[in-house]
């Protein structure tokens, strides 16, 4: 998830900003959940797992509604923009270098267990700006979709004044709703639009697809800090109807591509159930944070988990991946294959997020700091005029 930043804050009236733990555990089982999918779902000896995990996507999206949403409190356009890079671009460099060192290592693991399988130039340059059409890892292509929600909300701080964010929320939902309209009735052989599918690329920046998603979380989060209309409840509730059918619509692609011969029905009523699960699991951690366990230990491993979910999500296909696949070649079973991926994915997650990524982080603030206090410098200067005598 980008991926937003898994840091997680809300306001609410008189109160000052705080942590919410339980959503660092809510992210990091979508990201499992998404990991599970991608080393799983194109693998015919692991057909028998339902390929479900996907829908960890639909929840970062409802997350990064909710965190956004709260991060627009005080913030300048300026502000807003040097956050959100500080958190989505140290990160996906390393994990592309990391990823780039794994495959160059262990090798490709497509051909061993169907997964996405590219790193030519132009993945790694996409990869890096994350902004593109293919990337090192499928994973990335929700980046762009964070990138376009940021620059929405960018635009909005520029005008100088608080964002809206019940006409933000709203607007998505409008915007997303229509689309998903269309798409369904594409979908059902009820009209002939095949222009409407917007695929994997940067054609989903469009938010036409997600919008409603981001909408939630945001909804959520006027909701709980005392702000949300009576009205909003109907909003929450057409947010969810389309997302139900987005979820559908995915079930039926998912259905037609995966190793498994689960149907579709299946695939759509699991992926809802688990979507609906983690978004009342997100409720429950807001409405309740202050019923948390207070220990330091406990808190510091939510924590930990949270801030591993970004470089997990973006590292379990290149770097799980090719040990998944560097396994089974060697001869490991299918199962224990999948878990020391994903063993591999965690641990490499954890020293990114640990050990490798703040020093970077805090390199390229400083680096960031100079260039804004050259920019102002060179904005202030001005020409002297000789007048003519």
């Amino acid at each position: 998830m980008p991926i937003p930043a898994p840091t997680h804050e809300m306001a609410a009236e008189g109160a000052a900003r705080r942590h919410i733990d339980g959503l660092d555990a809510v992210r990091f089982l979508a990201a499992l959940g998404v990991g599970v999918f991608h080393l799983s779902w194109r693998y015919p000896p692991l057909a028998g797992l339902p390929p479900v995990g996907w829908i960890g996507v639909q929840i970062f999206f409802v997350l990064s509604g909710f965190v956004i949403a709260g991060s627009t409190e005080g913030a300048t356009a300026a502000s807003f923009a040097r956050k959100r890079f500080l958190r989505l671009y140290p990160t996906a460099w390393l994990c592309t270098a990391l990823g780039l060192v794994a495959i160059l290592a262990l090798g490709r693991p497509g051909d061993a267990i169907g997964i996405y399988d590219a790193f030519g130039t132009r993945e790694v340059v996409s990869s890096v700006l994350l902004v593109g059409n293919t990337f090192i890892a499928s994973a990335y292509w929700t980046l762009p979709i964070e990138l376009a929600f940021y620059g929405l909300v960018f635009l909005l701080l520029l005008t100088g004044r608080p964002v809206n964010l019940g006409i933000l929320a709203r607007g998505l939902v409008v915007w997303s709703g229509v689309y998903m309209l269309a798409y369904l009735a594409w979908t059902l052989d009820l009209a002939a639009i095949p222009w409407i599918e917007l695929d994997y690329g940067k054609r989903n920046m469009t938010l036409l697809r997600h919008g409603h998603y981001f909408a939630l979380g945001i909804l959520l989060f006027l909701a709980f800090s005392g702000r949300g209309m009576r009205r909003d409840r109907g909003w929450i509730g057409l947010a969810v109807a389309i997302a139900l059918v987005e979820i559908g619509c995915r079930a039926g692609e998912i259905a037609g591509k995966a190793a498994s011969h689960v149907t579709v029905p299946v695939i759509f009523a699991l992926a809802t159930l688990i979507w609906v699960g983690f978004c009342l699991s997100m409720v429950a951690a807001i409405r309740y944070n202050d019923r948390m366990p207070t220990g330091r230990g406990w808190r510091r491993w939510l924590r930990t988990l949270g801030l591993m979910s970004y470089p997990f999500y973006l590292l379990h296909e290149s770097v799980g991946g090719s040990a998944m696949a560097w396994l089974v070649l060697h001869g490991v079973a299918p199962v224990p294959a999948l878990a020391s991926g994903l063993a591999v994915s965690g641990l490499a997650s954890y020293l990114v997020a640990d050990l490798a990524e703040p020093p970077l982080r805090t390199a390229t603030r400083e680096v960031l700091g100079r260039l804004s206090g050259a920019a102002r410098v060179l904005g202030a200067w001005r020409p002297v005029r000789r007048e003519r005598v």
